[in-house]
Parts: C-alpha cells; structure tokens; sequence
C-alpha cells in the first residue's frame, strides 16, 4: 500500500510543482555557463542548500537546549548559513567564486566551532565531507586549488584534534549534549555526502544519456558501440552483400520552404518509418537523412536467396507503403541504388 501512494504522490500536481521549484533553486545562476559548467555549479547548489539545512538543524537543536549557553555557537551558525544561502548569487562573477567562498567559510567555521565545543563534539570531523565536493564542484581542471584546499582542510582538522581537546574547550557543557551533537553531526555528515555523491552521478548518468541519444540519431547503434569501445579507431568496412537505394525528393526545396522546419522534419522521418516498415524480406538498415534534397534509405544487408540485394533496393519504392505516401501527398521520387561490394566508413 505505501509503495502505490508514494508513487501516485510523486505523479501529483503538487509534487511536480514542489519539483519545478526545487528545479529552478538548484539551477539558479547557471545559465550563463555552458553545461559542464552548469552541471557543476548544480551540484554546488545542491550543496550549498544541504549546508544550510543541516546548519540550520543545528542552531534549532541549541536554541532548545540553552540559548544563553550556545549564544556564541549559534551566532557562528546563523553567519554561516547566510553565506551558504548567498554562494549561488556570487555565480554571476565567477563560476568558482560561490563554491570558493563556501569552502573557506565552511574550513573557518568548522575550527572556530572546534575551538568553542571541543573535539569531543565531532564537527571537526566534517573537513572529510568537504573532500568529497571539491572534485565534483571545482572539475579536476583546477586540481591545483583542489589539492590545496584538501591540504588546508587536513591541516586544520589536524590543529584542532590536537589543540582543541575538550579540556580546552570553551563552552563546558553535559556530556549528553556533546553526545547529542556528535550523532547528529555524524547523521548531517553522512546524509550531505550521500546525497550531493548521488546527485552528481545522477547528472553524470543523464549527460550520458543525452549524448547516447544524440549518437543513435546519427549512427547506427553498433557503430556507436564501436565508438565508444575504441573513440580513435578508424572505422572502415566493406559488404560484399549490400545495396544502398538513393531517394531524391523531387522540388524538395520549394516544399521545405513552404512546410517550414518542423513539418519538413516531420515529412523525413515518415518516409524513413515507411522504408523501415516496408513488407519485405530481408535484413534492412536505415541510416539517418539530412535535411537536404537526397538522402540515404536503407542498406539492405544478408537478405534470403530468392531477393538480390539491388533488387531489394530498387522493388522499395514500389511497396504499398510508399505508393500509398505518393499519392495521398503527391511526391515525385527519382532514385537510384549502388550495388556490392559497398564501402562504408566514418569521417
């Protein structure tokens, strides 16, 4: 039962809503950027707003506890949060100006809150969170700036584990509120690097995709496959039993410019889906038209015996398939076809 009405929760109204505008704080100060740099900023928002949230959940827990008494800690909070909450304005200087400004106020927070509490409090443990974001959010580009803030980030954890024993601390407080704190900086710790580590891959994988995609639309799929496989291979074959029928649509540019982009788009892909649909025998393999006066149909590959591959090719045009798209829209076709052995290469 949970699981449907989750699901049916999720397909709401409200929840696309409440999506679209999580959608717009995550991408907010992005569009300038072309997407690998947006992709990163994304993820640093994302960050930015789970610092925030967990800071938040912070200064709540020692509001509750004893205002007077945490007074100094949550003065740092609250500051830390405003700059949290500001990093994704600062996109619009730089594109690593947001996430620069979060991770020295982050490192400077964290010793100073190290430096009140003690370290029995657990929040210098947090400088291993940041670790995480720096290679997602700044790009091994900048491994330099990376390197160093994990070094500074090392050395001030170390500092503080060193210096700031709890005999030392600032703020003498209970044993259980120590405790209580350090569990929940464990918790915020592990669910803001869980969930900022799958955010990213999440972009990563979508990224994929959209290039996926792009490489089916152009390429046959076990081209694409060989692409990625080998990216520097020269790709080159030969069909010893292929034909290619060529297609030219006769006053081609005079219905481009009266169907308008879209609907000559749309005129393509039908008469692809019709060659591809074509009740014939035989093994076919369309390659992608071009906007242009004469493209490429189909590749006829292996097919039976009884039906040669040029005349496969030529009896296409003949189907009842395409008779029918000629009359009910009144085409003229000229084409022609090559015959074995057919080269095939990509440039």
């Amino acid at each position: 039962m949970p699981a449907p009405r989750l699901e049916g929760f999720l397909r709401s109204d409200r929840a696309m809503r409440w999506r679209a505008v999580l959608t717009r704080l995550v991408g907010y100060g992005t569009a300038p950027y072309p997407p690998s740099v947006q992709r990163r900023l994304r993820i640093m928002n994302v960050a930015a707003f789970l610092i925030a949230l967990f800071t938040l959940v912070y200064t709540i827990e020692q509001v509750i506890l004893d205002y007077q008494t945490w007074k100094p800690v949550i003065f740092i909070n609250l500051a830390l949060i405003a700059i949290a909450l500001g990093a994704p304005f600062l996109h619009r200087f730089n594109e690593i100006a947001g996430a620069l400004t979060l991770a020295i106020s982050e490192n400077v927070g964290l010793f100073a809150l190290t430096f009140i509490l003690g370290t029995d409090a657990g929040l210098h443990m947090q400088y291993f969170a940041l670790v995480a974001g720096y290679f997602v959010v700044f790009g091994l580009g900048r491994l330099r700036l990376i390197i160093a803030l994990i070094f500074a980030g090392l050395v001030l954890h170390l500092a503080a584990w060193a210096w700031f024993t709890q005999e030392r601390a600032l703020l003498h407080v209970g044993s259980y509120e120590l405790a209580e704190l350090y569990v929940t900086a464990v918790l915020t710790t592990s669910t803001m690097v869980a969930a900022v580590v799958y955010y990213a891959f999440r972009l990563a994988e979508q990224a994929q995709e959209q290039t996926d995609t792009l490489l089916h639309n152009i390429l046959p799929a076990p081209i694409v496959d060989r692409l990625k496989s080998a990216p520097g291979a020269i790709i080159a074959d030969e069909l010893s039993d292929a034909s290619v029928l060529f297609a030219d649509l006769k006053g081609f540019v005079a219905l481009a410019k009266r169907l308008g982009p879209a609907r000559t788009v749309e005129l393509l892909n039908t008469v692809v889906s019709a060659s591809t649909t074509s009740p014939m025998r035989g093994t076919w393999r369309r390659s992608r038209p071009s906007v242009t006066p004469t493209w490429r149909l189909p590749v006829s590959r292996n097919p039976p015996p009884t039906m040669p591959n040029a005349s496969a090719a030529w009896r296409l045009p003949c189907t009842r398939h395409w008779r029918a798209l000629r009359r009910s829209r009144g085409w003229r076709w000229r084409s022609g076809s090559a015959s074995p052995p057919v080269r095939c290469w990509r440039v």
